[in-house]
């Protein structure tokens, strides 16, 4: 398993040191891996003051952004003096997740990290608009991180859908296990399995009103093929038993409560496309999942996505990586 190359920070356009950068830099340090320290931004007000003079609103954007890239330089000599390779660029426009996808195509990171905010009061964290974009349509591994996670992760949670048919389901199951696995190898740390087997909901739509005893045989039949199921693709990527998390109940809550109760660091998810009304969206046993946990979170996307995106996004096919990737 090769160490991360690049790594993509998402800066925090309000100029604060955040825990992304902090985790990056750990990630990089562990690996060798270079940094890219990016910051987005775009202040609708100066781009209006274009209407009225072009000459004002260049001087205006000019001073906007010497303003982040002094401050990136900052960040950029200190993590130098620690030993690591930083490159920094301010990117300006809108919208901006598709400026960060821009980036992620260009420079093609092994990782993309980005903070996420935690709502003491709702004791969960809380998403931005940008953040379900990035979760939507981001082809590099996305890494979200949670301000009170430990530094690097010790406990890695790959969270796949065994139960699910067909070949793109396997190889999205395959892509999270990749990725969980590369992040805990650069980490040292340990690397854990979990399918949430919501087996009562699925036998009750297929007969609602049927007899309790079938109901019950139905139920023990279909558990033990998923557990089979799950063991044979846990024994395929060398999962010991020990770290081998077959969960009873609705996935988003089955999740977050192992995530809680085995003190993980990052759990793995998987999110797949489906169109309608002309937009993309993360699919519903996904959010649903991600609503619930309270740790890093690590979104993955299966092979070849930016190419099932690119019609959406208008990015020229020379610029997308290769059809495999």
């Amino acid at each position: 398993m090769s160490q991360y190359q690049r790594i993509l920070v998402i800066a925090d356009p309000a100029m604060r040191r955040t825990p992304a950068i902090e985790r990056a830099a750990r990630l990089a340090k562990a690996t060798g891996a270079e940094l890219h320290l990016c910051l987005f931004d775009y202040h609708a007000t100066i781009a209006a003051v274009g209407s009225v003079s072009e000459e004002v609103m260049a001087l205006a954007k000019t001073g906007f952004l010497r303003e982040r890239e002094e401050w990136l330089d900052d960040q950029a000599r200190l993590l130098a003096d620690d030993g690591l390779r930083v490159q920094t660029d301010v990117i300006w426009g809108r919208p901006i997740h598709e400026k960060i996808l821009g980036k992620v195509i260009e420079i093609a990171p092994d990782l993309v990290v980005k903070d996420v905010h935690r709502e003491p009061a709702l004791k969960r964290l809380l998403y931005t608009p940008l953040d379900w974009q990035l979760m939507r349509l981001c082809p590099a591994p996305l890494l979200l991180v949670n301000a009170q996670a430990h530094p690097l992760p010790r406990r890695v949670i790959a969270a796949v859908d065994t139960g699910a048919m067909g070949a793109d389901a396997d190889a999205l199951n395959d892509r999270i296990v990749h990725a969980a696995l590369q992040l805990a190898l650069q980490c040292d740390a340990s690397l854990h399995l979990a399918h949430a087997f919501d087996g009562l909901a699925t036998v009750a739509m297929v007969d609602p009103h049927g007899d309790g005893q079938l109901i019950g045989e139905a139920y023990e039949t279909l558990r033990r093929l998923r557990r089979e199921h799950f063991d044979t693709f846990a024994a395929r990527h060398g999962v010991a038993e020990e770290r081998k998390h077959f969960l009873d109940g609705p996935a988003p809550d089955a999740l977050a409560d192992l995530a809680q109760f085995a003190d993980a660091d990052v759990v793995a998810v998987g999110t797949v496309y489906r169109e309608g009304l002309e937009r993309l969206v993360v699919g519903s046993s996904a959010e649903r999942i991600l609503q619930r946990l309270n740790c890093d979170v690590l979104v993955v996307k299966p092979v070849g996505f930016v190419h099932a995106l690119s019609k959406h996004l208008g990015v020229p096919e020379e610029l997308l990586p290769p059809a495999g990737a």
